[in-house]
């Protein structure tokens, strides 16, 4: 008797590659997301996802093994979605170091990513195993961006060595406490407080001048 093959965990089955096959498995993760946000983990099921994004049962499991390969998707997604989005407020910035560091720091810290609820459960649901390649990925594009605007600014900022070293940190640290805080006080995150103290936090770090640095409101 012939075996399934068994595939990596939190993995598409195949990956679609006909414009009919990507809007197919867009539609179940619009779907999937949508599910989280409104309704938590529990109410996800591959029935449900497949009823809400209109498709068929049979094309669900053509593409997805289970809820958890649907969700690890989600959240490679956002990986991607958060590069996309950090060059874009770099591009925005142009010579505006602060508002350089205001947008990243918004981009973590804030809602912008999505619902708090969905990123607090993306965090705990997901073992990092998962999409760490993605993430590793991503996050050396980040440094990468990072790097280049304080190469960039180096006038401006206090002797603080290494370009690759500091952007490292920076966007290390910067992760680190975003994922603590969303695990931990995800409260944090939806009334700004986080976001504050990592603008101070970065600001200082890199020796600007406070007194002009003021988080600024946020724009999408």
């Amino acid at each position: 008797m012939s075996r399934r093959r068994s595939l990596p965990d939190g993995q598409l089955r195949k990956r679609p590659r006909r414009p009919q096959s990507r809007a197919i498995v867009d539609a179940i993760l619009e779907a999937a997301r949508r599910i989280l946000e409104a309704e938590g983990f529990d109410a996800l099921t591959t029935n449900r996802i497949a009823e809400d994004a209109g498709v068929s049962i049979g094309s669900f499991y053509q593409y997805f093994p289970d809820r958890e390969a649907v969700i690890a998707e989600i959240a490679r997604r956002l990986e991607r979605e958060t590069l996309e989005l950090a060059r874009e407020r770099v591009r925005a910035a142009g010579d505006d170091l602060l508002a350089m560091v205001d947008g990243l720091v918004d981009l973590l810290a804030t809602t912008l990513l999505g619902e708090v609820q969905t990123r607090v459960l993306l965090l705990r649901r997901i073992p990092r195993g998962w999409i760490r390649e993605v993430s590793a990925e991503v996050d050396g594009q980040v440094v990468r961006l990072v790097r280049e605007a304080l190469e960039a600014h180096a006038e401006r900022l206090a002797p603080i060595g290494d370009a690759q070293v500091t952007a490292f940190m920076l966007v290390t640290a910067v992760e680190a406490v975003v994922e603590a805080g969303i695990d931990r006080h995800p409260e944090w995150i939806e009334d700004g407080s986080l976001r504050a103290h990592l603008h101070r936090l970065v600001v200082r770090y890199l020796g600007l001048d406070e007194t002009a640095s003021a988080p600024r409101s946020r724009t999408r």
